[in-house]
C-alpha cells in the first residue's frame, strides 16, 4: 500500500474524463462574463456585458440575491438569448433555484453550490453541448 494513492471520499459528482467535454475537441469557448453585485452597481454594465457576450455569471448576496435595479437589465438580456446564471459571492453555501428569484419565469440558471469563476467555465462548456436550452444547462449545474 505504501506510495500507492488511497481515495477516502468518492466525490459524488461527474467529473473530469466523466464529462462530455474532451479538450482535444474544443476549438472555442463561448464568451462569459462574472459581475459581482455590490451597492452601487451600475446596470449600464450588465447592458454592455449583454452586448457582447452569450452568458453572465452573477454574484449576488447570500442565495444569489439581485437587487432590484438589477433585475429588469438581467431580464432585458435572457430575453435577447443571454443565459443568466445566479451564483453567490459569499464563498459558501448553495443557490436555491426559485429562492431569491423566481428563476423559472425568468429562465434563469442556479449554481447550486459552485463558486462564480467555476461556475463561468461549467457554463461555457455546458453551452457546447445546449448552446441554447437553458433546462440542460441547468441540469448541468446539477450533474458537474
Amino acid at each position: 500500500m505504501e506510495g500507492n494513492p488511497r481515495y477516502y471520499r468518492t466525490p459524488s459528482w461527474d467529473h473530469t474524463v466523466c464529462t462530455p467535454w474532451s479538450i482535444d475537441d474544443i476549438e472555442a469557448l463561448p464568451k462569459v462574463d462574472v459581475v459581482y453585485a455590490y451597492g452601487a452597481l451600475d446596470s449600464s454594465l450588465v447592458r454592455a456585458i449583454a452586448a457582447d457576450a452569450r452568458g453572465l455569471v452573477f454574484a449576488g448576496t447570500g442565495n444569489g440575491n439581485i437587487a432590484k435595479h438589477m433585475v429588469g437589465p438581467l431580464r432585458e438580456a435572457t430575453r435577447r438569448g443571454m443565459h443568466v446564471v445566479r451564483a453567490s459571492r459569499t464563498g459558501s453555501g448553495i443557490v436555491v433555484r426559485n429562492g431569491a428569484q423566481p428563476d423559472d419565469d425568468y429562465d434563469w440558471i442556479v449554481v447550486d453550490d459552485q463558486p462564480p469563476q467555476k461556475a463561468r467555465i461549467l457554463l461555457m462548456l455546458a453551452m457546447l453541448s445546449h448552446p441554447d436550452d437553458c433546462r440542460a444547462l441547468q441540469a448541468a449545474f446539477y450533474r458537474f
